[in-house]
């Protein structure tokens, strides 16, 4: 079982990596796409939409769960840091 220090550490790596996906790839669409949620994959894929479950479910199922940037383009912090598991997805 992970110490609470490796889970720290672990999400703190995890943060770190959406945000730099949100600064290469989501930062550029803020203009255009101001007020979406994005999804971004590390290859810079972007799924956009205006309902975060859907959009959320439609990227666990083409990049995998867990493995993709979540946020809201054009927020204050962008929502960085923050992802979720859709509904059913393990």
């Amino acid at each position: 079982m992970p110490s609470l220090e490796q889970i720290y550490q672990a999400v703190k790596e995890r943060a770190e990596r959406d945000r730099k996906l949100y600064e290469r790839y989501g930062k550029p669409l803020e203009v255009a796409h101001r007020g979406k949620y994005a999804a971004i994959a590390s290859d810079g894929r972007v799924i956009l939409g205006q309902d975060d479950i859907e959009v959320v479910e439609k990227a666990a199922k083409e990049f995998g769960s867990g493995s993709f940037a979540f946020c809201r383009l054009g927020e204050k912090d962008g929502a960085v840091g923050k992802w979720r598991l859709a509904r059913g997805c393990q």
